[in-house]
């Protein structure tokens, strides 16, 4: 089943996708008392910029039944499906919709987001949160940098599926392709990749009366909510003392994530199919605190050594604050229950990739 995604203009080459791929216009309104679709393809129209709004504009004859629906409804969809659909798209622009229910019969389904649908007040399509629509495709494809990429695999983690990641961004750690060589896509229909599993920290925040929980694919951050002054955490494992630690805070990455802030800050890289937890001391106030790699059957508590009103601890997990840390007393970082699938292709190792994106960074 293909997936569908929103495609940024920036990333559209508007004159080979409308003129030469064709498009589909696509639009949902009320028929005879229920929520009805209809779409058509088309390879004429254009994207621009209107009294400081982003246009996208098609031209259509008044006959076409597609008309009545743009004309009832103040939104509409514009589909880029490519060249293996390029069957479903002659015969969608030859067959009126009038006579039969032709999206259907191309095996495509209208689906939108809750959010979105809320918004246009649209009902009746298939709709879901991101995740339950994802949960009906049998791979991911995130194009972006690794931000786009990890943040896509934390929702393909909760629907079990794998996500392969194209890189149209600087680094490009957790991708397999770049996005000016898509020749490898190819593999796919010969099965010449394998799916690897990757580790996922889970992060619980303890208060009384109740905790919070968050899933990390790279990283887990936890310091002080007043930025740019240092707090003093006591890190144990199990009954055992770590150290006393006074730094702007301690960072717990994945090995995954070994290659992202935990790089930065000074910790080691280990191999992604490794399980294990790296924990590093963000600017330390000393010169003995190093970064030390745990066991992933470890359990690692934190919580501040001198608590007091303006201690308020604050967790950053794969780049986003964790909302409503008020009154927590602390917290713990341990192997999840869950994993990431990633999908790499048979002749592209991590080292290679390691290497290559090494050079440039350096």
């Amino acid at each position: 089943m293909s997936q569908l995604h929103p495609i940024p203009v920036s990333e559209l080459h508007v004159f080979t996708a409308i003129g030469k791929e064709w498009m589909l216009i696509t639009a949902e309104t009320e028929k005879d008392g229920k929520p009805t679709a209809n779409t058509m393809t088309a390879s004429w129209g254009g994207l621009g910029r209107l009294w400081n709004k982003d246009v996208a504009f098609a031209f259509i004859r008044p006959q076409r039944y597609t008309k009545e629906f743009l004309d009832a409804e103040p939104a509409f969809s514009l589909s880029f499906l490519g060249d293996e659909h390029r069957k479903a798209l002659s015969y969608l622009g030859s067959v009126s919709g009038r006579n039969e229910d032709k999206m259907a019969r191309c095996g495509l389904t209208p689906a939108m987001t809750c959010r979105d649908a809320n918004y246009l007040g649209i009902n009746g399509i298939l709709t879901g949160e991101a995740g339950d629509l994802l949960s009906r495709c049998d791979l991911i494809i995130a194009i972006g940098g690794d931000g786009t990429i990890f943040h896509q695999a934390a929702v393909a983690m909760r629907c079990n599926k794998p996500i392969l990641g194209i890189n149209s961004g600087r680094l490009g750690f957790l991708s397999q392709l770049e996005a000016n060589d898509l020749s490898p896509l190819a593999k796919l229909a010969t099965g010449d990749y394998v799916i690897e599993n990757r580790m996922v920290l889970r992060m619980t925040a303890y208060r009384q009366g109740g905790t919070i929980t968050s899933f990390a694919i790279n990283d887990v951050v936890i310091s002080r909510t007043h930025l740019g002054r240092t707090i003093d955490l006591d890190v144990r494992c199990g009954n055992d003392l770590i150290g006393e630690y006074r730094a702007d805070g301690i960072l717990f990455a994945t090995p995954t994530g070994s290659t992202a802030y935990s790089l930065s800050a000074g910790g080691p890289i280990i191999d992604p199919s490794l399980e294990s937890i790296i924990m590093t001391p963000i600017c330390p106030h000393s010169l003995a605190s190093r970064s030390i790699v745990f066991n992933s059957d470890k359990i690692l508590i934190v919580r501040p050594t001198m608590p007091d009103a303006d201690t308020q601890l604050c967790a950053i997990v794969d780049g986003t604050p964790v909302d409503h840390m008020e009154g927590i007393e602390y917290v713990t970082v341990e192997k999840s229950e869950y994993v990431s699938r990633f999908l790499c292709f048979k002749d592209r190792s991590f080292y290679q990739t390691l290497n290559q994106k090494m050079k440039l960074r350096g």
